[in-house]
């Protein structure tokens, strides 16, 4: 009987010496806590915040949005006075017209996302500015419902950035011709 035990035990520890490691190991975790979010406006200089609002300013649902005040609601986040104030106060038709092709648009099912980054002569923000300006090149493209897209002329647009104790936010933009 002890031999069989002896045989056993020399059986298992020989399998236990050739095995090799396991194919997929679990992943080892971390202690930190924190969820990483890239379009947290803390974490953003100036040129990224400014790029983050004008993204989500110039995309459109017009099958959904009322009209480009709720694209600008949805900018929220990256948004500081006056533009927090202006979503704020009581809304008329007549505040914002819509772009001659909105109706288009919102009839063929159409969506539109932006794409901005800093103008080749938006120069580097200077060290310890609280208000920056900073000129963007934005490109929306026009998502078709059947699947096609069409990409639309880049425009400039200067917008203007200012430090606040929650990150760097968009306070006014323009479009510059």
């Amino acid at each position: 009987m002890e031999s069989i035990a002896a045989a056993v035990a020399i059986a298992m520890f020989a399998a236990g010496c050739g095995s090799s490691p396991d194919p997929d190991p679990i992943p080892e975790g971390t202690d930190a806590h924190v969820q990483i979010d890239p379009l947290d406006p803390a974490a953003l200089g100036p040129q990224e915040a400014a790029a983050a609002a004008m993204n989500a300013i110039l995309s459109w649902q017009p099958v959904f949005d009322a009209d480009k005040t709720d694209a600008l609601a949805r900018a929220r986040p990256w948004l500081t006075v006056p533009l927090t104030d202006s979503l704020d106060a009581p809304q008329t038709t007549t505040q914002l017209r819509p772009d001659r092709e909105w109706d288009a648009w919102a009839a063929s099912g159409d969506t539109l996302t932006a794409t901005c980054t800093p103008a080749a002569d938006t120069p580097a923000t200077p060290e310890g500015m609280r208000t920056v300006i900073v000129d963007l090149d934005c490109r929306q493209r026009v998502l078709h419902a059947s699947g096609a897209s069409t990409l639309r002329p880049v425009e400039t647009w200067r917008t203007t950035i200012i430090s606040t104790p929650g990150g760097w936010r968009l306070s006014d933009f323009r479009y510059r011709t």
